[in-house]
C-alpha cells in the first residue's frame, strides 16, 4: 500500500470515529416518511442522536412493531413524557425514550441493498 492511501484510510477513519463521538449515527428505517427519490424504506439516514426534539422535527423513533422500526417520522406534537409522531396517515404517540435522533441527511438506493442483506 502506497502512503498517500494510507493516509486517506487513516483520514478518513479519525472522521468516523469523530462523528460518531460526536453523536453521528446511521441507521435504515423500516417504515416512515417518503420523499421524491423513493420510500424510507430504500434509503439510509444520518442523524444526531438525542431525545428533546420541537414540534416539525424530522426524528427516527423505534417502535412496539418490530417489522417496522425503526421508523422515519415527524414529530406532530411535543408532550411532557411522550411525542405524538406521523408516519403515514396514522399519528402514534411514543415515549420520549423510543426517540433515537433527529434527521441530518438522507441517502437514497442505499436502503435497498442493506434491506436485501437483511439489515
Amino acid at each position: 500500500m502506497n502512503k498517500t492511501l494510507r493516509t486517506r484510510i487513516a483520514i478518513a477513519l479519525v472522521v468516523l470515529i469523530l462523528a460518531y463521538a460526536g453523536g453521528i449515527r446511521i441507521s435504515h428505517p423500516h417504515s416512515g416518511l417518503k420523499n421524491s427519490l423513493g420510500s424510507a424504506q430504500s434509503g439510509l439516514v444520518v442523524y444526531k442522536t438525542g431525545s428533546d426534539f420541537a414540534k416539525d422535527a424530522k426524528v427516527i423513533v423505534k417502535t412496539e412493531e418490530k417489522d417496522k422500526s425503526p421508523v422515519l417520522a415527524f414529530v406532530v406534537a411535543v408532550n411532557k413524557d411522550s411525542y405524538d409522531i406521523q408516519s403515514d396517515a396514522a399519528i402514534v404517540r411514543v415515549q420520549k425514550d423510543q426517540a433515537k435522533g433527529k434527521l441530518i441527511l438522507m441517502v437514497p438506493f442505499l436502503g435497498s441493498f442493506f434491506g436485501l442483506v437483511g439489515l
